[in-house]
């Protein structure tokens, strides 16, 4: 028999689960094995802080850079801060969710905002190795760890012409989200 504590919604950055009987097996009245907690357990929930991020793509773009469907413009590097990490943390992973339709999940590449002018292109977010993040899907952080303090998740983006839509410049925004998960 084993007995664990799972976490099971949102975690109080500091939870106290006192000493004490936890649970009983049981067989109709009969109580066959007694679980108690000896010390009383502290769990704190670890985290690190955050930054939004702004990308500046620039506005120096010509439109023959876009002429075939799938081209990319220069690709633009940015990074998610995790600054202030505290102990505790093992594993960082981090979804990047999209508050535009995402155009092309393999790939990608969601669409501009509502407010943007621009058409016929779309954002591609990548990672470091230029590989595209799939939206909706987690990533563990390969460069975190225990002795550190402050890390930079490595990220770029790139405008990147869209099989539909006619090719028209202006204004090209978009949002994305990260979720972090601490481990």
């Amino acid at each position: 028999m084993r007995l664990e504590i799972i976490k099971s919604g949102k975690l109080a950055p500091q939870v106290n689960v006192a000493a004490g009987n936890l649970a009983n097996q049981e067989a109709g009245d009969l109580i066959l094995t007694r679980y108690n907690l000896i010390n009383p357990l502290v769990l704190t929930a670890a985290s690190c802080q955050t930054p939004s991020v702004h990308v500046a793509m620039g506005d120096d773009y010509q439109l023959h850079e876009f002429r075939n469907t799938g081209a990319t413009s220069r690709t633009v590097r940015f990074d998610i801060g995790l600054n202030q990490c505290q102990t505790g943390i093992n594993k960082v992973t981090y979804t990047l969710k999209a508050t535009t339709p995402v155009i092309d999940a393999q790939k990608g590449v969601v669409a501009l905002n509502a407010s943007s002018t621009a058409s016929g292109i779309g954002l591609q977010v990548m990672n470091d190795a230029e590989q595209p993040i799939v939206f909706d899907s987690p990533y563990t952080f390969g460069g975190f760890t225990t002795t550190g303090t402050s890390f930079n998740i490595p990220l770029s983006a790139a405008y990147y012409r869209l099989p539909t839509g006619d090719l028209k410049a202006g204004s090209a925004n978009t949002e994305v989200t990260f979720i972090m998960n601490y481990l």
